[in-house]
């Protein structure tokens, strides 16, 4: 047990081959088994957080910068129409031309999440929630939060309208500028740690008894995933606050690890219980899990 935690570690003998040395580990765990699982997970984390942030580095560039073109085709709809209203256009008639280009801009910036993924999509959103209200950034919330200012007292309704119509105009220039400068950071930092993750499991899947292999790919496919999703989340939001790329890589990663160590335990906690799946994976059934059976 560790001294200053107090949590149980297990100390494990690991031969390096290409260093031609033996050395000794102490990892969180009751057992060698857990001991090896708790690397593992870290090895995913780190597989799983760099496939994520390759991933993210090749699409998010084209993603945004093709809808940066298709929110410049809304804005010059939304101009045309408001010419044909003519010089002085009604409250009303004004009104219905906002509500509908804010609208169309909020239903397009979502479809554009999509293909960014599931995590970038609920890091955008829960952004938008947070600062605009339920619902995010919607017609109704727009005009709470313009007739909020204390700079626009004065301002009539429309004045307004034409605030947010002006508003409807512009993508949000610091994830604009964060997306471009760092995607190449994202490609060239994600790239190496998917190789070195996915490379190190691949070596411990070839030295895995064939009886194991489909319990170990399971529960890689698992932690890797855990790792992924994690960090996936923690780079979008850091990109969305416009952070450096060092900081989105750092960050990325240490997100990746909990999220694969967290998948690690669920995956024990559900599959874990199982004496058939043991048995039948594995070959061998733990003797704990026989008490009281």
């Amino acid at each position: 047990m560790d001294q200053l935690t107090g949590q149980t570690c297990v100390t494990l003998v690991i031969d390096d081959p290409i260093a031609r040395q033996c050395y000794t580990l102490m990892v969180p765990g009751s057992t060698e088994q857990e001991g090896h699982a708790f690397l593992l997970s870290l090895d995913n984390g780190v597989g799983g957080a760099g496939a994520r942030q390759f991933l993210a580095g090749a699409t998010w560039d084209p993603i945004r910068r093709r809808y940066q073109e298709v929110d410049r085709a809304l804005v010059e709809a939304a101009q045309a129409r408001l010419s044909k209203l003519g010089p002085h256009p009604t409250s009303a008639e004004l009104e219905a031309l906002v509500r509908q280009a804010s609208g169309q801009r909020t239903t397009v910036a979502r479809l554009w999440r999509v293909p960014s993924g599931p995590d970038a999509f609920l890091a955008a959103e829960a952004r938008d929630w947070a600062k605009y209200g339920a619902g995010g950034r919607n017609f109704n919330n727009l005009m709470k939060r313009s007739q909020a200012n204390p700079a626009r007292a004065t301002w009539s309704r429309d004045d307004h309208l034409r605030q947010i119509l002006r508003n409807v105009e512009k993508t949000n220039a610091g994830v604009d500028a964060a997306v471009l400068r760092n995607a190449r950071y994202l490609k060239a930092g994600g790239a190496i740690l998917m190789v070195a993750g996915l490379g190190w499991t691949y070596h411990e899947y070839q030295n895995t008894p064939q009886h194991q292999k489909a319990e170990f790919i399971r529960r890689e496919a698992v932690t890797t995933a855990g790792g992924a999703l994690a960090t996936g989340l923690a780079t979008a939001v850091l990109v969305a606050v416009g952070a450096s790329g060092a900081v989105v890589i750092g960050v990325g990663l240490v997100a990746g690890v909990v999220g694969a160590l967290a998948a690690e335990g669920v995956y024990r906690s559900i599959y874990g219980k199982s004496l058939v799946g043991q048995l039948r994976d594995t070959g061998v059934i733990q003797a704990g899990l026989l008490q009281g059976r």
